[in-house]
């Protein structure tokens, strides 16, 4: 029975690659990723010890050994023994005292450099180290008492002598302990990163009335360890790593410190945990250096309620980037232009300059934005995930730029819609007003309401060259009765107030240079 143990880790880590290779990476996009290795590693005294850690998150570390023979795992910090060049200005001076050099010595501040000619005799006795002295032999036979700090610079005739000496530094440490005397021992781990991550790029390209080509391409970054040729999957989908979103003290020893010194350490082992949420993670800097080299589409799968595409960028080096082609495939394309009227609400009958809450949505001339929109069916068996998107136009000189949005998840079978642009030759102008009241019709809550029928306008112009269909939207708070143009309405959730609310919408076609103009009314509950 394969023995497992599950651990938290933090802090870079690049176990040998040619020891335990990373087989696959499944990459999320809130920048977080699952990194799988797989080898054998060797072992003596029943021990495998590496001081290069995984930068594994809060509760997801695992390790297991196909022999089963994985005991313990064991993790402390100690001390290493380093070799370290000597490069203070005195200690090479020593190590080469007796090779005749040039040295530019500066006396004062208020003197220029003096030059001198000789050897280094030996370092005196100074309790200061930033202020040692020595006494130095010029080739005259002059002996000179200076300071190191003295010293501007200093001209060997030939190498100089640059010892090492040895130091002990803090270093951590893991030791994978296993119950048999073998040699070699195959070692499965799994943890996941917050290191390497993945962003969508689409291109759509608009060819006509009804036809489109959209592409999909992967970015990826990579900033935690060498991947070499490991399998990357790109996973699609809401991620949820509920307690991903701190790192493990398992190998932190400095923040346990402070975190022990501040007394904030019980929040990682209290109840508390059970009720905390993912965080999103936006993947801000990406840039591009490299190509799919086949062209072939990636593989794909599905596991649960994600997608995932599957590629092998080749070589790929902590702190490098990667685009490499996910999909393309031919859409039929709807156009529309968009426009929301302003909220019919009580408080906008009872005072007028409700209106500049909205002034975002009106132009100079009050007439309102109108957007462009095309809407596509995803007729795949593959979602697409959200992603920015780059628009571009066919026309009689090629393909050209029009606008960068946003493309939503879209499901197998579903529509998406994508902003285009604001479309400046579609006017869309409204007026209303109350045309009859009625007082004290009804009682809600011990207060009396009247009823007040409001009349507005709607008029729309097409300056556009070509036919355009035309949605027009707006939520009214009370009770729609008629219009002169066919809308749709639909009621909203119902909720505890005298009034109901309503989604209305008209859709119309205009021809170039057609203009329509209709009415229609609703009524409302008001408290004046």
């Amino acid at each position: 029975m394969r023995n497992t143990l599950l651990l938290l880790l933090i802090v870079p880590f690049f176990l040998k690659a040619q020891s335990i290779p990373v087989r696959s990476v499944t990459i999320f996009k809130n920048g977080k990723s699952m990194v799988e290795r797989s080898g054998k590693v060797s072992v003596e005294n029943r021990r495998y010890s590496t001081r290069v850690l995984p930068p594994a998150l809060f509760g997801t570390y695992w390790a297991s050994s196909a022999s089963g023979d994985l005991t313990g795992i064991y993790t402390t910090r100690d001390s290493l023994e380093t070799s370290v060049p000597k490069i203070q200005t005195l200690d090479l001076l020593e190590q080469n005292k007796n090779q005749t050099l040039r040295m530019w010595i500066l006396p004062s501040t208020n003197q220029q450099l003096e030059v001198l000619e000789g050897k280094f005799i030996r370092r005196l006795t100074d309790k200061d180290p930033y202020n040692q002295s020595f006494l130095f032999q010029t080739t005259d036979n002059r002996f000179l008492y200076l300071y190191g700090q003295m010293i501007n610079r200093v001209e060997f005739k030939d190498e100089p002598t640059c010892a090492e000496f040895i130091v002990k530094k803090a270093s951590t440490r893991l030791d994978m302990n296993f119950k048999s005397d073998k040699k070699e021992q195959h070692i499965d781990l799994m943890y996941l990163s917050d290191s390497i991550g993945w962003t969508p790029v689409y291109r759509l390209d608009l060819k006509g009335g009804t036809k489109a080509r959209l592409s999909l391409r992967a970015e990826i970054t990579n900033n935690s360890e060498d991947l070499n040729d490991a399998e990357i999957r790109l996973a699609v989908g809401i991620p949820n790593f509920q307690f991903a979103n701190q790192k493990s003290l398992l190998f932190n020893f400095w923040h346990y410190q402070y975190l022990t010194y501040t007394g904030n350490y019980r929040d990682y082992f209290s109840n508390a945990l059970s009720s905390q949420t993912a965080g999103g993670q936006t993947l801000a800097e990406v840039t591009i250096q490299g190509q799919n080299k086949t062209g072939i589409p990636p593989e794909t799968s599905k596991a649960e309620d994600y997608f995932f595409y599957s590629v092998r960028p080749g070589n790929f080096p902590k702190f490098s980037r990667y685009q490499v082609p996910v999909l393309e495939e031919s859409v039929e394309t709807k156009h529309y232009f968009d426009c929301t009227l302003i909220k019919a609400t009580p408080d906008l009958l009872r005072n007028y300059t409700s209106y500049q809450y909205y002034t975002d949505n009106r132009k100079e001339d009050d007439s309102y934005r109108v957007d462009h929109y095309v809407e596509f069916k995803n007729k795949s068996k593959q979602p697409w995930t959200t992603g920015v998107t780059n628009i571009l136009s066919e026309n009689e000189n090629g393909l050209q730029p029009v606008s960068q949005s946003l493309l939503p998840f879209t499901a197998p079978g579903a529509t998406c819609k994508v902003m285009v642009s604001q479309a400046p030759d579609i006017k869309v102008n409204h007026l209303e007003a109350v045309t009859e009241r009625r007082e004290n019709v009804a009682e809600f809550f011990l207060q009396m309401f009247d009823v007040a029928k409001v009349e507005g306008k709607v008029s729309v112009v097409n300056y556009k060259s070509e036919p355009a269909t035309i949605k027009i939207h707006r939520s009214i708070v009370g009770k729609p009765l008629s219009s002169d143009q066919k809308w749709t309405t639909q009621e909203e959730n119902a909720f505890l107030w005298v009034n109901s609310s309503f989604e209305v919408e008209w859709e119309i076609v205009l021809q170039p240079g057609e203009e329509r103009t209709w009415k229609y009314s609703y009524e409302v509950l008001v408290n004046w």
